[in-house]
């Protein structure tokens, strides 16, 4: 724990001093800070509580979700891409309920997360013709 929070301190003083140039607490308060821990919580949860590599897999699906989302929006009938359009709900709000839904399903059906599924998956089919 100790190691893990020195490399984020590290990485928050990176952040803050070459990308950022500024750090205000008000940009990780508020609502904004409260999307982005749901954000952390769905990595972590989507991907595999338990491992390393299924918080990577997790991140790659929550930050693929919204655009993809973005992408097909003026297929999907309640979703509206711009406040005058037709629809529902708004995309980044779609995004949260999608989030909170996914998170809440892999709790209940798959606690371990999508790791979980690909490594059952691949064990199925490292011996599927006799599976016996």
């Amino acid at each position: 724990f100790a190691v893990a929070s020195a490399i984020a301190a590290v990485a928050g003083g990176m952040y803050g001093a070459a990308i950022q140039r500024y750090v205000l607490p008000a940009e990780f308060g508020g609502i904004a800070g409260l999307i982005l821990s749901i954000e952390f919580i769905a990595v972590i949860i989507i991907g595999g509580i338990a491992s390393t590599s299924g918080a990577i897999i997790g991140a790659f699906v929550v930050a693929g979700l919204p655009r993809i989302i973005e992408r097909f929006s003026d297929v999907l009938p309640l979703i509206k891409e711009s406040p005058s359009a037709p629809g529902i709900i708004d995309a980044g709000q779609f995004n949260l309920i999608l989030f909170g839904v996914l998170i809440i399903v892999f709790l209940l059906v798959e606690p371990l997360g999508l790791l979980a599924l690909w490594r059952r998956i691949t064990v199925y089919f490292k011996a599927w013709p006799f599976s016996y």
